[in-house]
């Protein structure tokens, strides 16, 4: 499977790099395993639909792939879902650098200011299930 190659060379290169350690990359692996199943279960994504889709997406598939995530398993707290989105981004950000995702709104909506819309975009949703009862401070 084309994600399960990606994310697995992601951490293959930040492990050789440092960035990541064995601890963090499990941590990382079972959160991008989920978004993996929404990849491919829930939106029907195909190993040769892969790249298109990645090179389209926006937040509002990544709130589904939270909501996805809260109906997978017992998440409970905020911090989880920040780890999960977490992950998302940053292997995101990586294919971005690799040249696998070439130009994505989403990844421009990253960018490091004030005004970084992809944050407060994680900020407003983790706010709403909060007030929801679907989450933990």
């Amino acid at each position: 499977m084309k994600f399960i190659l990606y994310y697995e060379q992601y951490f293959e290169h930040n492990l050789s790099k440092g960035n990541l350690s064995e601890a963090s990359i499990r941590n990382y692996r079972s959160k991008l395993e989920v978004f993996s199943s929404f990849l491919y279960e829930h939106e029907k994504v195909t190993d040769s639909t892969m790249d298109i889709y990645l090179n389209g997406i926006d937040f509002n598939k990544i709130e589904e792939s939270v909501y996805f995530y809260l109906s997978k398993g017992n998440v409970r707290f905020e911090d989880t879902v920040r780890l999960y989105v977490s992950a998302i981004s940053e292997l995101l950000r990586h294919l971005y650098t690799t040249g696998i995702i070439s130009r994505s709104p989403l990844i421009e909506s990253m960018g490091i200011s004030k005004d970084n819309t992809f944050s407060n975009n994680v900020n407003t949703l983790i706010n709403k299930l909060i007030i929801n009862n679907k989450l933990k401070y």
